[in-house]
């Protein structure tokens, strides 16, 4: 009988959150007179978007999910605690993209959706790449190295910062505007007997 093991799987996960309101929304789209050029989009030069009073409560939202998500997924000690560091929000126009990335000196990144069209995506590739391709006749999670999830408004998705993502060529006249934000932790890591301690 053929039994498979699912090993060291790589948690994408999703949530659907209520829409944001109005004011914030606002807020949000009066972004766009102060952008940055990045590699085939635009990023806020404000990188801490999140710690402005106009999205505190938004924030206090998200920071329930990561939570949830270090205690079910990571599964780490109540001794280590998530906060959000550095925020921004990334406005793409028709044509625009954004290049494949990670988010260095971050344990798990996230993306909410603050405005897309249909048949937006984000896209996701596996840099623990085999050394021989043997060609498919059809594509599942085990020999896939990319792999593509659709963009939906008010949708927040968190993952592991060194999962290299990116976005396609955007090709709507509608902009996509979306708030990116990496999280580390504080608190005690480690411990003393295994000589691995530190406290943060």
């Amino acid at each position: 009988m053929l039994e498979v093991h699912n090993l060291f799987p790589r948690p994408v996960v999703s949530i659907q959150m209520d829409p944001l309101s109005f004011e914030e929304i606002e807020y949000i789209e009066s972004l766009d007179t102060n952008l940055r050029k990045n590699v085939g989009n635009y990023t806020t030069n404000d990188h801490y978007i999140l710690s402005n009073d106009q999205l505190s409560s938004f924030k206090d939202k998200i920071q329930v999910f990561v939570q949830e998500y270090f205690d079910n997924i990571i599964c780490a000690s109540t001794e280590t605690i998530p906060y959000i560091t550095q925020s921004w929000a990334n406005f793409t126009y028709d044509g625009g993209y954004h290049y494949p990335h990670k988010h260095s000196n971050s344990i798990i990144s996230g993306v909410f959706y603050v405005k897309c069209s249909d048949n937006d995506k984000i896209s996701f590739t596996d840099y623990r790449q085999d050394t021989i391709e043997l060609p498919p006749t059809s594509f599942n999670i085990y020999n896939s190295d990319s792999w593509w999830l659709p963009a939906i408004k008010n949708q927040l998705l968190l993952f592991p910062s060194s999962l290299r993502h990116s976005v396609p060529s955007i090709t709507t006249d509608d902009s996509r505007i979306s708030i990116s934000f990496n999280v580390f932790v504080k608190g005690k890591l480690g411990d003393e007997k295994t000589l691995n301690a530190l406290t943060l």
